[in-house]
């Protein structure tokens, strides 16, 4: 590839002469200089004419591109002619089109995506580029995308207020919101950082796809200044004597069994409705993490654990196996009462009629159930802090309480519980100074 430099009013441009190609044109469509239109051939052969219909020639002639850029200097046109010849030279040279960012995003990134990624990351990735960046960004053809364009779409989501979410008939997935940034905030709100760190990493995701497919040379939103990292909605916790207090209120509801579970053993909310009766071994006390059904984009969706560290066995106290006994007895009533009209999915949680239970409905019974009580709200999602956090007081080791939760690593399991630690320092120290003092 050869090219050259042309000073064109105030600003220097860069002409990069690509050689003899191959092209269509149409002799019935000619512009004021008397040449007919083209259509290269690299980007598809034509039947006809896509302007008025007619028939096409095929011929060879010599193909230049004129780099979208301007520059001030002719030092610096010549510097970016040289870089587009040295990433000819290195196979890494990409022809402008007119593609721009918001087609990119929308006809080629997230269709690929489908069937690669859960979909609960994908419907997040698409409410990111419809809600975010395609209003935004969408029409800057993607080769002129620029990190000083990326860094003004920033400002532009710190400043802005929040944009509503189109309606839904229940919340989202509490485990979408901790792992993909969809957590709820007011409406009218400025976006959040947290939110803003996802749009970032969206972007950055799909610019790295287009630097792999040959669209892009380099990836501009790596360059940018991205939002700073979050550690999401704040922790909120009950202590034991409000836990107790809770289960003994609610000892008679269809969900006692479920919330014992979820608090006991620290599951996440997808993971316990998740749960079929094969999974659960009541004699000997153990659960198997098998699958979690999640609620996303307005629908359920089942998916197998994320690591393997997520699939896992869980043993549970006594007292969770014969509040799992009654529910059982309980729902074995309901299926006799139903006769055919059963669902019988072998679901451990369910619905009269043996449905799964649906996840938004049980995050809301939860609330309710917390509010009659009067006690601090939290989540549903935060029982399993509670569970994990009493257990680190108690003195449990940071490693079972890791493999319990099903964390990919330990550190992620300090990092998250890190308030708990003065408590272990005092502890240890205790136990340190009994061992001394008990051997003088």
């Amino acid at each position: 590839m050869n090219g050259h430099v042309r000073k064109r009013g105030r600003k220097w441009e860069v002409v990069l002469e690509l050689g003899e190609q191959d092209a269509q044109q149409c002799p019935a469509c000619v512009n004021r200089r008397g040449r007919s239109r083209r259509y290269w051939a690299d980007k598809g052969r034509l039947a006809e004419c896509p302007t008025c219909g007619g028939q096409l020639e095929d011929v060879t002639v010599r193909r230049q591109i004129v780099l979208p850029e301007r520059y001030r200097l002719k030092s610096e046109a010549d510097a970016a002619l040289t870089r587009e010849k040295n990433a000819d030279l290195n196979g890494a040279f990409v022809q402008p089109d007119k593609l721009t960012l918001g087609e990119y995003l929308t006809e080629h990134w997230l269709p690929n995506l489908a069937g690669n990624v859960r979909e609960t990351t994908l419907i997040a990735y698409r409410g990111h580029v419809e809600r975010y960046i395609v209003p935004a960004l969408g029409g800057v053809r993607l080769r002129k995308l620029s990190t000083t364009a990326v860094n003004a779409f920033y400002r532009e989501l710190r400043d802005a207020p929040r944009k509503p979410r189109r309606p839904r008939r229940a919340e989202v997935a509490e485990e979408a919101q901790e792992a993909l940034g969809a957590a709820e905030e007011p409406k009218g709100a400025p976006l959040s950082e947290r939110t803003r760190r996802h749009v970032h990493v969206t972007l950055r995701t799909a610019l790295n796809a287009a630097v792999r497919e040959g669209l892009l040379v380099t990836n501009p939103a790596s360059r940018a200044t991205a939002p700073k990292r979050t550690n999401g909605p704040e922790m909120r916790t009950w202590t034991g004597a409000q836990v107790r207090a809770f289960l003994e209120a609610t000892s008679d509801d269809r969900e006692h069994a479920l919330w014992r579970l979820l608090v006991m053993s620290g599951m996440r909310r997808g993971e316990a409705l998740g749960l079929k009766w094969s999974d659960v071994d009541l004699r000997q006390g153990r659960v198997n993490v098998q699958r979690s059904r999640v609620l996303a984009g307005g629908k359920v969706l089942e998916h197998p654990p994320k690591t393997e560290r997520g699939r896992r066995s869980v043993p549970i106290d006594p007292a969770t196996v014969t509040a799992l006994r009654a529910w059982k007895a309980r729902q074995n009533t309901e299926r006799l009462e139903w006769g055919a009209a059963w669902s019988d999915g072998g679901w451990v949680f369910t619905a009269e009629d043996g449905a799964p239970l649906h996840p938004g409905v049980v995050t809301n019974r939860f609330r309710q159930a917390a509010d009659v009580l009067e006690l601090p709200r939290i989540r549903l999602y935060d029982l399993r802090h509670t569970s994990a956090t009493l257990a680190l007081v108690a003195g449990e080791h940071p490693k079972v309480v890791q493999e319990r939760l099903g964390h990919a690593t330990i550190a992620q399991t300090m990092d998250t519980y890190s308030h708990t630690m003065p408590a272990l320092h005092e502890a240890a120290a205790e136990r340190l100074a009994a061992l001394v003092d008990g051997e003088g």
